[in-house]
């Protein structure tokens, strides 16, 4: 009698708890907030939610024949939103560097011989920059291309962030920016950051695409990387993605946030490859509610 009257007090107490947790959390991902569906059907696209460990929502689309995807988060103990966008590039580049701007502490945990280069300190179209590589002779000759200096030039003012970073990954890119306006929304975030930081990620996407087809890269050689581009040296530094058996460097997976993939679960934006397939630009059906069509607004 005693132990159920206190299995009762109990879950009296959780309930109100977790029943605060849920409504907390629908606040913030709120799933008529118009801005992820107005963004996604202007390119064309749709918007995922991701129902694993911490739900969001993922605005993917296509370029090319490159899959993209954006989604917008909070770091620890920060009010400040984070919008993150990706391009998993259709060939490897070979090569792996991070870009920041302001500049930026190197990466904790590293990837493997990921360094601090200074060789850029006094160009003037990258001063502004700090720059980490594993491969300098292939970063400088994408760099000296004209198109990436046109994709990174005033690249936190265009972006309107004061904060940028950028991660060439071999097989996909990454670009993370804070979002300094406080107040919004996370969807308000997506339609109004989203517009421009889209066409950022296209471009400097293809500019690695290019890169790719001039060096004639096309695969992934044995045993590599596809992030940090070196191979695996012992099983203990790789990890396999449980959900798609991917394998990837440890360090990698843990910059990733998880697996590296488009389609996969386990990544912090990939969307099954049937939803893509099936929904095209509509928004998917796991999403109950479906925004009216707003137009495109560039000057947002």
């Amino acid at each position: 009698m005693v132990s159920i009257v206190l299995i009762c007090l109990v879950i009296g107490f959780l309930i109100p708890l977790f029943v605060a947790l849920v409504e907390s959390r629908k606040k913030q991902l709120n799933l008529k907030d118009d801005g992820y569906w107005t963004l996604s059907r202007a390119l064309l696209g749709g918007t995922h939610l991701k129902l694993k460990d911490d739900p969001s929502l993922v605005v993917y689309f296509e370029h090319e024949t490159r899959q993209c995807r954006m989604h917008v988060y909070q770091k620890a103990g920060e009010t400040n939103w984070y919008l993150e966008g990706r391009v998993y590039q259709d060939r490897p580049f070979r090569f792996t560097a991070r870009l920041c701007v302001p500049p930026q502490a190197p990466l904790i945990p590293n990837l493997p011989e990921l360094v601090v280069i200074k060789d850029f300190e006094k160009h003037e179209d990258y001063k502004v920059f700090s720059i980490e590589t594993n491969d300098l002779k292939k970063l400088s000759f994408c760099l000296e291309n004209a198109e990436m200096k046109s994709v990174l030039k005033d690249l936190n003012k265009s972006l309107r962030s004061t904060k940028v970073e950028i991660l060439l990954l071999n097989t996909g890119i990454s670009i993370r920016m804070k979002i300094d306006e406080a107040g919004l929304m996370a969807g308000e975030v997506m339609e109004k950051y989203g517009p421009n930081f889209s066409i950022k990620l296209k471009d400097l996407s293809d500019v690695l695409s290019d890169f790719s087809y001039r060096l004639k890269i096309f695969s992934l050689a044995e045993g590599e990387c596809p992030i940090s581009t070196f191979p695996y040296r012992q099983e203990t530094d790789v990890w396999a993605c449980p959900s798609c058996g991917q394998k990837m460097m440890r360090s990698a997976m843990e910059l990733s946030k998880g697996c590296f993939s488009a389609y996969c679960e386990e990544s912090v934006d990939g969307v099954p490859k049937e939803l893509i397939s099936e929904n095209s630009i509509f928004v998917d059906e796991i999403n109950a509610y479906e925004s009216p069509l707003v137009p495109f607004n560039p000057s947002i």
